[in-house]
């Protein structure tokens, strides 16, 4: 009986033992499963943010390929319409060129035509120019005979020209005989300027018309016996001497005074009977002294001679005009009272 109580009070505290152990065993199971459940569902939250961020990457990837899609397709439609524009202006190039080599043809075969007809108007020109070359030195052999013949017929005629000159001088000397106002100097007749003006004048006073009515007869009875082929003229040459004239006068300078006295001389002669196309005027000035002496220097030469080699000389301000305008404007305005007006 105490045997029996031994073994029972002995079997309770290894079973509370046990019970104890057990408990510890299954709290520490529990405590393992509620750290595990713990970490899981940190895990599962980190895999669901993840999943969530992926997932949001992945729509917004979605949307941005569905906008790419659709930029591609736009694109695409407009590069199509734009191959289709390109294949129509190809096709228009294509006819374009086409029908630029047509045209490019049809003007080489045009240019050649051009080319053909200008080598052959060539060889006629080459042949042409040969034959005109002939004619040329055919017409200088002409001309150099016919300026021979001119030479010899310029040299009778200006022997005969001399013959009736000589028979002209001759008959005015006997007609004014010896004078020191009129004289006779190589093939010319010179009046001193005071014959015929007065002092600054172009008017003739009636002693130079005396003079000048006796010259115009002597000339006329010379004029019939000169042939009607001789081509000749009477050449008035009016001259000054170097003094400046008066300001404010007709006549600027000696040229003008000159010209207008050669003038008047050819007006009276014409009215004597010359004919006026055998008169020339021409006036010199003061540019052509044949003395020292002043006086000397304003006159009137009365020169017989051919028609080709005189030319009708109206004296208007050139050069020496120019330079004598210049030389004026140094000199005093009044004129020497010592030398005459010329």
């Amino acid at each position: 009986m105490s045997f029996s109580q031994d073994q029972e009070s002995s079997f309770w505290p290894g079973f509370v033992d046990m019970l104890s152990a057990l408990l510890m065993v299954i709290l520490f199971v529990f405590m393992i499963f509620a750290i595990s459940n713990f970490y899981l569902q940190d895990l599962i939250g980190q895999k669901e943010n993840s999943l969530f961020r992926a997932q949001s990457l992945l729509e917004e990837q979605e949307r941005k390929w569905k906008e790419d899609l659709q930029r591609s397709k736009k694109e695409t439609e407009t590069l199509h319409k734009k191959l289709t524009e390109v294949q129509g202006l190809t096709q228009q190039e294509l006819a374009r060129l086409i029908d630029l080599h047509r045209f490019l043809a049809q003007q080489m075969e045009g240019q050649k035509q051009v080319a053909d007809d200008f080598r052959r108007s060539a060889q006629k020109l080459l042949k042409n120019e040969t034959e005109l070359k002939n004619q040329i030195q055919n017409k200088d052999i002409q001309i150099k005979n016919l300026s021979q013949q001119l030479q010899v017929l310029m040299a009778e005629k200006l022997k005969e020209m001399w013959t009736y000159r000589s028979e002209f001088l001759g008959k005015l000397r006997n007609a004014l005989g010896k004078r020191e106002d009129v004289r006779l100097e190589g093939d010319r007749f010179v009046f001193q300027s005071e014959v015929l003006f007065g002092l600054g004048s172009v008017d003739i006073g009636v002693k130079g018309k005396q003079e000048l009515k006796v010259f115009a007869r002597a000339l006329k009875e010379v004029m019939k016996t000169i042939p009607k082929d001789v081509d000749w003229v009477l050449r008035v040459d009016g001259h000054t001497d170097n003094f400046p004239l008066k300001s404010g006068g007709r006549f600027t300078n000696n040229l003008e005074l000159s010209s207008a006295r050669a003038l008047a001389v050819v007006n009276f002669l014409v009215q004597e009977g010359i004919p006026a196309v055998r008169l020339v005027a021409a006036g010199f000035g003061e540019h052509h002294p044949i003395s020292k002496e002043e006086d000397k220097n304003r006159r009137i030469e009365l020169v017989l001679d051919q028609k080709k080699t005189c030319s009708v000389e109206k004296v208007v301000g050139e050069k020496k005009l120019g330079e004598k305008k210049a030389e004026e404007k140094k000199a005093p305005v009044e004129r020497n009272v010592k030398g005459k007006t010329g």
